[in-house]
């Protein structure tokens, strides 16, 4: 769905005379990729969560927990911004909107995790032995996780 509205605007892009072509085909790549870091960073801190937990005194998991929500906010902000932007390319080149839901944070979010889906299909497999080897989550975690 959102691949098609991403390639008929770079086309409408491509086919312009519009000096600052090169600009705004990375603004739309800064998208697709924003939302990818974003799905990364929520997985990644949900998963931190739950290890953290058993590793850290209340306090300092506390203080860790708002470290993580903070870059995920952060990446979140990001991800609004850009989606704005591209949504005014699309404004700009007659193009109908790639975003086309509510302003709201949770529904940019739900964006971001179809967007990423649709350009970078998550293999719960892979991602299950991805985050295994890399910070040791263990598979209890990870199974439960993955069934929601």
């Amino acid at each position: 769905m959102y691949r098609k509205q991403i390639t008929n605007l770079l086309a409408a892009i491509m086919q312009s005379n519009d000096p600052h072509q090169e600009r705004l085909l990375n603004q739309v790549q800064n998208m697709i990729d924003q939302a990818g870091a974003y799905v990364e960073a929520v997985m990644a801190m949900e998963s931190r969560i739950e290890v953290l937990r058993f590793r850290m005194e209340p306090e300092d998991y506390r203080i860790a927990v708002a470290q993580l929500d903070s870059r995920r906010k952060s990446m979140h902000d990001a991800l609004i911004s850009l989606v704005n932007i591209v949504n005014r390319i699309c404004e700009k080149f007659s193009q109908e909107k790639i975003y086309q839901g509510d302003n709201d944070r949770i529904s940019i979010a739900q964006f971001a995790f179809d967007l990423a889906k649709e350009f970078k299909p998550v293999d719960p497999l892979a991602l299950r032995q991805k985050l295994v080897d890399q910070r040791g989550v263990s598979e209890t975690i990870l199974r439960n996780k993955l069934r929601r």
